[in-house]
């Protein structure tokens, strides 16, 4: 993997991986980048590589120097934002998850999960409730106590086509000052203050 210069697509660094044998099989590469971009994080899967190679690592973008790695069962979601979100899944179910640091995330305080998304000092879920409505779950990085708070969105009025790409049916982004959430299907989204 090289990191390029963003201006002359000069070579800044590069990260090898030990190849012990040439396979057949097929490499998947899986390359994240944080919204930032000032961490990318690589995952890949190659029969042919060196055992205990750095293949599961977060880099440091500017300088290519390994900030963290990662267990393959567990990887890091890195696209969250500021904090790092491991988690373990077991056919397809999320079975435990940490943020950066070692903090257990409380997977039974947001069963449904639709979104998710970290700022530097909470991790946040957009959870389906029981009754049929949304609820915004903080969680504090610092361990102080979590919060939720219900999201009241207005009816459907009209349709909005292709507010979201791909699977993605929930949208949770912090912006400086303010938290957006938005549902497909819907033209508004409803925002909160920050803090």
């Amino acid at each position: 993997m090289l990191g390029l210069d963003e201006r002359t697509g000069t070579p800044r660094w590069e990260h090898r991986l030990p190849v012990t044998r040439p396979s057949d099989e097929k490499a998947d590469y899986y390359l994240r980048s944080a919204p930032g971009g000032g961490t990318v994080s690589l995952t890949l899967r190659y029969a042919g590589l060196a055992t205990g190679a750095d293949t599961d690592v977060v880099l440091d973008a500017a300088t290519g120097t390994i900030v963290s790695t990662m267990d393959p069962r567990a990887p890091k979601r890195i696209t969250l934002g500021p904090v790092a979100v491991s988690e373990r899944d077991e056919n397809g179910k999320v079975t435990s998850a940490t943020l950066d640091g070692g903090m257990a995330v409380d997977l039974a305080a947001c069963p449904d999960r639709r979104a998710h998304a970290t700022t530097p000092t909470a991790y946040l879920r957009l959870c389906a409730s029981p009754g049929g409505g949304m609820v915004l779950h903080r969680q504090e990085l610092d361990g102080s106590a979590p919060s939720t708070l219900p999201i009241g969105w207005p009816p459907p009025t009209e349709t909005a086509v292709g507010l979201l790409t791909g699977r993605a049916r929930h949208a949770l982004v912090p912006a400086p000052g303010a938290l957006v959430a938005a549902r497909d299907g819907d033209a508004p989204v409803v925002g909160f203050p920050a803090g």
